[in-house]
């Protein structure tokens, strides 16, 4: 779901979409990495460097 959002320049849905993924699965590192980068794209810079 996170990257069909992220096609549709939906970027608060993307992030909401990857934190799911992260709670569901937290051993995996995509979903950690496409969080960070979701929060680069709202311009959470400060979240973003938190979540790599």
């Amino acid at each position: 779901m996170g990257f069909a959002f992220a096609e549709l320049g939906k970027y608060n849905e993307t992030l909401k979409a990857f934190e799911n993924a992260a709670k569901i699965g937290p051993e995996d590192l995509f979903s950690r990495i496409y969080r960070g980068i979701a929060l680069i794209c709202i311009r959470e810079y400060g979240a973003a460097l938190e979540a790599f």
